[in-house]
């Protein structure tokens, strides 16, 4: 039972990926990195059992609103009838990655703080959310796994320049608040965990077409031992002499590997790449 004489806290689940945080000036200082929008709504992606949503709810005070979704079915049952939470907060029952970023900020009255530990294997998935309703966002306090939050804060010549670098990198700035070891959480999970604060760019890379984009970039990371003119060369195989004149117009060489490109690059490799795919 719980402290309230509720119903048993329910355990995690490998399947949903649950690493719950427990260490409570963790929780805190997560909070406290969260800058409450005029609407005093923060949305969080991911209840969990719900030791975040409790400070977050005493953030926002009792004239805001926190917004929690959950797609355990057991853990919003007992976060509704046995989690202890306060007034100001509704919990719902969704799927984080069907929810129109657009939509919720018509209802809440302005642009979205976001607060959520994602589970690891939908992060890239959350990320890309992100940039593709971005006009929607205030601001996005995210933990990640370390290794993926490391991957999104490189820069072109790192090994850690990649996939994610680039997509998220075109339009979004991303930092580092803090790193949460595995200790933090319960159960423990295997690595090192990294909170990163997440807004809107001020000086975004231009996309003409974002699947383009996503496209020439994917196929350029996919063997990153290759040669950019290589690692594209599939896309070409029709007529590669297609893809050395749009390397050479878009001023990449065609002997350096992807991780050696620029986002703006890219961007300029895709908007002429359009054409012939």
């Amino acid at each position: 039972m719980n402290a309230r004489g509720g119903k048993q806290r329910p355990r995690p689940k490998r399947s949903f990926g649950q690493n719950f945080l427990v260490h409570a000036p963790t929780i805190r200082a997560i909070a406290g990195f969260v800058e409450v929008p005029e609407s005093r709504t923060v949305v969080e992606l991911g209840a969990g059992q719900g030791a975040l949503t409790r400070q977050l709810a005493a953030v926002v005070g009792q004239n805001g609103r926190v917004i929690a979704y959950e797609l355990d079915r057991e853990l919003v049952e007992w976060l509704r009838t046995s989690g202890g939470l306060d007034a100001n907060t509704e919990i719902r029952f969704q799927d984080m990655l069907t929810i129109s970023l657009e939509d919720l900020a018509h209802e809440t009255g302005g642009k979205l703080t976001l607060v959520g530990n994602l589970p690891y294997n939908i992060s890239s998935q959350v990320l890309l959310k992100l940039v593709d309703q971005r006009e929607w966002l205030n601001q996005a306090v995210f933990m990640f796994q370390k290794e993926v939050a490391e991957r999104l804060t490189a820069g072109p010549g790192s090994r850690k320049y990649g996939i994610l670098s680039v997509l998220a990198g075109q339009c979004l700035e991303i930092r580092k608040l803090m790193d949460v070891p595995p200790g933090m959480f319960f159960p423990r999970p295997r690595v090192v965990s990294q909170v990163v604060e997440i807004r809107v760019g001020e000086d975004p890379v231009t996309v003409e077409d974002q699947e383009v984009f996503r496209l020439v970039v994917k196929q350029a990371f996919g063997q990153r031992r290759k040669t950019v003119k290589n690692a594209l060369s599939r896309l070409f195989a029709h007529d590669i002499r297609v893809l050395e004149r749009l390397l050479k117009d878009s001023g990449i060489d065609p002997g350096v590997r992807a991780e050696n490109i620029s986002i703006k690059k890219f961007a300029e490799l895709a908007r002429r790449a359009g054409k012939f795919l």
